[in-house]
């Protein structure tokens, strides 16, 4: 594997409730991971996740306004383009 590589996602035109569907499972999934790490930080250490608690306001934020523009494409009958990639770089650990 190279040290950076770019694999696509999402890729296309769709429609508002396809959008809301696709995107909401993504930022869903990736609200749950934060809270479950959150809780298995709180288990094992009995301390709070700041990172995880601010990650899950940002994606929390982030739906809402995905939501808004999901909600302009229906009123105005238009699909979204949605492209996502998700790149992948190596680094070295953290000592």
């Amino acid at each position: 594997m190279n040290t950076f590589e770019k694999q696509s996602l999402i890729k296309g035109s769709f429609e508002p409730d396809d959008a809301k569907e696709i995107l909401g499972n993504l930022f869903r999934n990736k609200i749950n991971h934060h809270n479950v790490s959150a809780f298995s930080i709180d288990v094992r250490t009995g301390q709070d996740s700041p990172i995880d608690r601010t990650r899950v306001q940002e994606l929390k934020t982030s739906i809402d306004y995905l939501n808004k523009v999901i909600e302009e494409a229906k009123t105005k009958n238009k699909q979204l383009v949605i492209n996502c990639d998700v790149k992948i770089k190596l680094k070295a650990k953290i000592k």
